[in-house]
């Protein structure tokens, strides 16, 4: 079963934002290429109007666990070529590239809308993303 991690939106400049998806058992290689966690794979796919986030991480113990965070609607479109995402210690960081210069704080108070494949679709708010807590 994949859980809902909690995530914190930011508008980092006029043109960018940063989604900060926390996934506590991320752990990052010391040396090499730091995009994918040692203890698992990320997949992250962008459209224009949103991305889903899939990661498959292993916990301290070794059992894997599934966690997914995927937006269909953005306030505004995103350049899905300049887009990115990269895996830091407890969490994955996307950065997302606006196509045009509209500010998303005032539609983020609305919250963003969620894809959830198990249940109706959802408005949720800005950086309170509901944690699924079954480990099943």
């Amino acid at each position: 079963m994949e859980k809902k991690p909690f995530a914190t939106i930011d508008e980092t400049s006029s043109l960018t934002v940063k989604v900060t998806v926390l996934i506590d058992d991320v752990i990052v290689p010391f040396f090499g290429a730091k995009r994918q966690p040692k203890n698992g794979e990320v997949d992250v796919t962008f459209f224009k109007w949103g991305f889903d986030m899939l990661a498959k991480i292993s916990d301290p113990k070794g059992k894997k666990k599934s966690w997914r965070y995927k937006i269909k609607r953005l306030p505004s479109e995103i350049d899905i070529k300049k887009s990115s995402w990269q895996a830091k210690t407890g969490r994955i960081e996307i950065i997302l590239y606006k196509l045009e210069v509209i500010p998303w704080i005032p539609r983020l108070s609305q919250g963003l809308e969620q894809d959830d494949s198990s249940s109706e679709d959802e408005t949720v708010e800005p950086g309170l993303v509901q944690m699924t807590l079954d480990d099943s």
